[in-house]
């Protein structure tokens, strides 16, 4: 994955030395590694995103975001129905993507990344569905 971000220059490589302690020793050894660090291009697509950690405490995560899904037509709706106190309903619909990069495009990063291709290809065409709780606001998604 990264040796493909790195062809399309949204990361670059560079080898350096770290110390690391094997299992089986006590004593840490010097060991060559290749790291990686987003280019001025990869820092435009760079996206930190706050996600429930394993122990339910909220940790920063980051990702490179290729586009942002919008919605593109309302299929159909269901409901409202009353759920306790609450109305909710289920919105389907069809999403486009906005700014996508030219990038994602690209063959190598579609094989590195192939949950990339049923999202760009389902444009217009993929029915998702959201379901909605309407607030003092309006509807919101749950």
């Amino acid at each position: 994955e990264m040796a493909a971000l790195e062809k399309v220059g949204l990361v670059r490589s560079h080898v350096t030395e770290i110390e690391v302690t094997p299992l089986s020793g006590t004593r840490p050894v010097k060991a060559k590694v290749l790291r990686y660090e987003l280019t001025d291009d990869g820092k435009k697509f760079y996206q930190e995103k706050q996600t429930v950690g394993l122990i339910g405490e909220k940790e920063s995560r980051g990702d490179i975001c290729f586009g942002q899904q919008a919605l593109e037509s309302v299929i159909k709706t269901e409901g409202p129905i009353t759920v306790g106190d609450k109305k909710e309903m289920t919105l389907y619909y069809t999403y486009k993507i906005e700014n996508l990069a030219d990038w994602a495009k690209n063959p190598d990063i579609q094989r590195a990344f192939p949950g990339s291709i049923p999202t760009i290809n389902g444009v217009g065409k993929t029915t998702l569905n959201q379901n909605l709780i309407l607030t003092d606001q309006g509807w919101e998604a749950q």
